[in-house]
Order: C-alpha cells, then structure tokens, then sequence
C-alpha cells in the first residue's frame, strides 16, 4: 500500500475570529479522486486538495493530516505567528475500510491579548506544569510527549495589541494546565511575565478554550539567574573540573565569588535562565581562586529559588558584587550562605542591606554554621510572608554585630526553632519590636548562646507556641529573664528550657500555664545561681508530664513556691540529686536549707522523691533540711518522709 499521511505544521495564528470546529470527516472514494468535507461552513479556506493517496485492499489505515506530520510527529518550541488562513489542525484517522472518519489530535487555546495601550510584542513565551511543545506519538488518538518544553512565539516584525485585543491560537494537548506562565516583550525592549498559576483550564479535544490576557506594567530587559541549586552545582563543577550532584558537596577551591554588571565578557557556562534577555556568563580563574559571574545588564535579577547558592564553600573568603543582586522576586532564601559541611568557611562580613526579602516565604539555615562571620546587617530585612526561620543564625558562633530592623513582624511565622542558637560571642540581643502571633515553635531558640547576658524579648507573642523545649539552653550568661507576658496554654514541651543557665538567681513563672505540658525533663537542670523560683501557677495533675532532673542540681536555691497543684501520679528519676552526688551540687547545698511553698498533697508527693535524699543526706552526704509551708495559711506543714 502506498498511503498519503495527513498532518497539520502551524499550530498558531492570530485573528478575531471563530476558530473552527476540528472535527473532519473525509470520505475516501476510488482513487485517485478524494472528497475532504468540512462540517463547519464557516470553516474557511476549504481545502480542495490532498496528496495523492493509492489504496489497496481493505485496510487498516493510519493516516495524519497533513502530509508532513506522519515524518515529523512534533510541535516546533520555536513557533512564528500565523494568519488564520494558514490554521491546519492536526488530525488523525484510523480505519479498517476505505472511510477515513478524521479526529483532532489536540485541543485548541483561544488566548485573547489585550493591552490598555497601544503595544507591538515582539515575542511571547509560554511555559506550563505540562508539555506545550516537543516530540509525540499518538495512541489511541491521544498524543504523548516526551520531555517538557515550552513554547517561544516569534511575532516576526511585531504584533499590534491595543484595547480592542487580539487572540493567539495554539493546538494543545488535553489536560488539565495550573501552571501556566506567560512572558512577553515589547519592541521597545520591555518585558512583562504574569504567573497565571492559579488560574487552572483544561483543554479537550476537539475543543477550544479561550483565556484572556491583559498587558501593561511592561519593564527594561533583565538578566535572570538560574536556580541558587544551579548556580552552587555550576560553580563547584567548574572549579572543580568534575560532575557534581549535591549542592552539599564541600567545595575546596572557591576563595572568591564576583558578580559583575555591565560587562563586556562574552562567553563562560551560561547561568541564565530560557526568559532571561541577556546572557549571564561564569568563568573560573584558578589562579587566584576567584569564580566572576558577569552580564551586561545592570542587575542580575535572582530566581525564586535562591536556596543553597552559597552553600558549603569551605574555602571561601568572600563575596564581592552581592549589592547587583536583585531579590524582589526571591521566594525561598533557605540554606543561602549554609555551611553545613563546611565549618572552615572564612567569610567574616556580610552587607546585604540591598536585599528585598518582602516575598520571601522560607530562610531555613539561611547563615547555618557561619563561624566566622562577625558583622551582619540585615536591616533591610522584610520578614512579612517568611514562615519558617529555623536555624536562621545557628551556630553563626563569632558574630558579635548583629544589626536587625527596626520593625521585626512576622506575621506568618510558624517556626523560629534554633533562629539564634549558637551565637557563642552575642552579648546583647534586642528583639523588643519581634511580634510572631502564628509561630508554633521555639526549640532552642537561644540554645548555647553563652554569653549572651542580655535579651529583650518582651513583645514576643507566644500563644500558638507548642515547643519550648531547650529554648534558653546553656545561656550561661543570662542573670535575669522577665517571661510575665509568656503565654503558654498551648506549649506541649519545656524540657531543658532553662537548661545550664548558671547565673540565672530568680524565675518568676506564674503566668505560665502547663496544663497541655509533656515533658519538663531537666527543665531547670544545673540552673546552680537560682536561689529563688517561683511556678505556684504550675498544673501537672492532669497530663503527668516528665519531670526527672527537673530541679537537679540546683546548689543555690532556697525557695521554690509550687502552689497546690503540682502534683504527679510518679516519681520523676532524680528529681533533685542523683545518689552518688556529692553535697557541694545538691539542691540547696549552699544555702544549707530549702523552703517549699505548697499545700499539704503536694508536701506528702515530694516526700516520696528523692528531695528525701537531700534531706536525710543519703549516701553519707550531709543533711539539708526541707521545710514545707502551706502557700495559703503560710503554717508550716509536717510530712513523714519515706525511707531511702
């Protein structure tokens, strides 16, 4: 058999017109006459004639309209606008006899361009969550891509949009599309891109769907950086002349990193992006150790993923160039200068008072295990939309300026879990304007902030809290905290909350709430200056949280108001002393005595833990006497002490 295959090549047009119905029934008589009738009379040009087709037999055929998509079963990315005339929607038939009933392969976008000013495009780029363009095979009438790309629309000497509109026609395939961005420029150079993500279509065959576009708000040509994934992989693969896969890998040759703008170099690894209008370009100098990013546009414009673009460079001594970073588009900042694998990194001064940060939803581990940093200023931060900030300055363990804005909002914050821990030569952290109504979480916020001696966190909203745990941890340094405004009828864990703050003398707790509380494991272990603790407001009847080591070692302290409600159905394990501890360390050691403000229930519980140990001075240590008062009457109340 020699078969005529039927294709369509142009998949686009602009006009305002009705599109046609694609639905073409061709009957096929004795060759070599074939008779194509278009159902839709309103279908113009009609088409008159086909290649020769010479048919055999009784079939089964397979034939595409028109001729050249049987050799060549793709959509071009790189497409020119057409006029209508030129539409051939492409078709499939699959038939037994000598009827060949035509079905369209695709369905068809109607995108309706209007501007409130006169523009002319010049081209136009389409991406979406499924293939627009590419190679396919067609089952069962259905096309199937292979890859992904999107569609580049080349207006030729430019299209003319006004108020009136103007419509684009594209052949599709069927699905439903949520993804679909829409880029444009102007022939003056100007851009504009619409993210139309949230406004889902589905495509039929045989169907048309039209979508509208409004233009204006064009702006100057741009440089687009890739991915911060991408340009960490580019640069280390580059320097280190081999594949690299994880942006984790610990780069051992990188000593500087230059950004530069308005340049004339003209080839490198390209690091741009498809929408980008200039090219970006990275060249690698091994002699001095020095990456150059360069462009000639003015700025380079990040992507919305700037994640991990400086991660893990262990030699890296500096970033010069950062100021031509544009960030306005910026949406994840996570792990950007992280030196999870790198702690040898030696960047000690970091400026990014240019950085817009108003879109930026994470900053996870954004200055993770910066060492050497000393100087941060982040002063033009806009921490508006950042829901999580975990681990934002963990282990930054040299920092000693630290400058923050003035307004610290942060309205969507969900997670501000070890933002500061770590911050080993902090000695002062203002944090009176940091207002977090929706943050769940505080673990190890301050964790081993060893010296810092002054904290001011005293408009921090705390009620939709759920984790304190370790949230002052080792804060040596800390004499005083004022917590009177701490909400925490949610909070789930205040396990070694106070954990090794050694020169800590008085906590006044009464605004606490625990009656969702867990685990007070070791809450105030080691906490050797306190001498007076006051947790009367202190519910634990209920849930029974974990309360072993929770007053270990507490050598300096002689009052401890429990109230009459703290009360467990156990016995924490060394609740105050460990048997083998020596006086010196033994709760109200140095005192030589302890008074316990509560009613007589909660003095009969205590009598049963290991107080008793202190008490008698089990293990050949010297007694310290426990006097009990009851907190309402202020009578002293008598136990009977069980034996050890």
């Amino acid at each position: 058999m020699k078969k005529s295959i039927f294709a369509l090549f142009a998949v686009l047009s602009v006009a305002c017109a009705c599109h046609p119905e694609p639905i073409h029934p061709v009957n096929v008589v004795d060759p070599p006459e074939y008779i194509i009738a278009v159902e839709d009379s309103d279908y113009s040009p009609v088409i008159n004639s086909i290649d020769e087709v010479m048919i055999t037999g009784n079939g089964p055929y397979v034939a595409y309209y028109p001729a050249s998509l049987a050799d060549n079963l793709s959509i071009a990315s790189v497409q020119t606008v057409e006029e209508l005339s030129s539409i051939r929607p492409a078709m499939i038939a699959e038939s037994s006899n000598r009827v060949l009933p035509f079905k369209s392969i695709f369905g068809t976008l109607a995108i309706n361009i209007s501007s409130p000013e006169e523009i002319v495009l010049k081209n136009i780029v389409l991406t979406a969550n499924q293939p627009l363009t590419g190679n396919f095979t067609v089952t069962s009438g259905k096309p199937q891509f292979e890859g992904t790309e999107g569609l580049t629309i080349d207006c030729g000497e430019g299209l003319n949009v006004g108020p009136e509109g103007c419509t684009i026609y594209l052949n599709l395939p069927d699905g439903i599309y949520d993804g679909l961005s829409f880029y444009s420029m102007d022939n003056l150079g100007r851009e504009r891109v619409f993210d139309l993500g949230n406004r889902p279509f589905t495509i039929r065959r045989a169907e048309v769907y039209n979508y509208g576009v409004s233009m204006g708000g064009f702006h100057q040509k741009r440089a687009l950086m890739v991915s911060g994934p991408e340009f960490n992989l580019a640069v280390k693969a580059l320097a280190a002349n081999t594949a690299v896969d994880s942006t984790s890998y610990s780069d051992k040759k990188v000593k500087h990193i230059v950004f530069e703008v308005n340049s004339d170099v003209a080839e490198g690894t390209a690091l741009q992006t498809i929408k980008s209008d200039y090219p970006i370009y990275l060249n690698w100098y091994s002699s001095d150790a020095t990456v150059i990013v360069s462009t000639a546009a003015s700025e380079m414009y990040m992507n919305r993923d700037m994640s991990s673009m400086f991660q893990d460079f262990s030699r890296l001594e500096d970033i010069t160039g950062i100021a031509a970073l544009n960030t306005d588009n910026v949406t994840d900042m996570s792990e950007l200068f992280s030196q999870g694998n790198s702690t040898t990194v030696k960047v000690a001064d970091l400026n990014l008072s240019t950085f817009n940060t108003s879109n930026v939803v994470s900053m996870d581990s954004m200055f993770f295990n910066m060492r050497l940093l000393t100087t941060l200023d982040l002063s033009s931060f806009d921490f508006d939309n950042c829901e999580r900030m975990s681990h934002f300055l963990d282990q930054a363990s040299k920092l000693t300026d630290l400058v923050l804005p003035a307004r610290m909002d942060l309205p969507k914050a969900e997670d501000l879990s070890s933002m500061f821990a770590g911050c080993k030569a902090l000695v002062k952290l203002d944090l009176s304007s940091m207002v977090a109504p929706n943050n769940k979480s505080m673990s190890m916020m301050f964790a081993e902030d060893i010296k810092l001696a002054e904290i001011n966190i005293s408009n921090l909203n705390t009620e939709a809290v759920e984790r304190m745990d370790s949230l002052f941890y080792n804060c040596r340094a800390l004499t005083s905290l004022d917590l009177k405004h701490f909400n925490t009828a949610k909070t789930e864990y205040m396990n070694q909350m106070f954990y090794g703050c050694i020169n800590l003398k008085s906590l006044d707790l009464t605004s606490f709430s625990t009656s969702n509380v867990l685990s007070m494991k070791s809450m105030f272990n080691g906490c050797s200056a306190l001498e007076e603790l006051d947790i009367s407001s202190f519910n634990v009847t209920v849930l029974n949280p974990n309360a072993d080591y929770m007053f270990y070692q507490l050598k300096s302290l002689k009052v401890l108001r429990l109230g009459g409600t703290f009360l467990i159905n156990d016995t924490p394990s060394y609740f105050t002393a460990a048997s083998d501890n020596s006086f010196s360390v033994r709760t109200g050691s140095v005192n030589g005595s302890i008074t316990i403000y509560c009613n007589q229930a909660v003095a009969d519980w205590i009598s049963v833990t290991n107080f008793r140990w202190i008490n008698s001075g089990y293990n050949g240590q010297k007694a310290i006497p426990v006097t009990f008062i009851d907190f309402e009457t202020g009578e002293k109340i008598q136990v009977n002490w069980a034996a050890n």
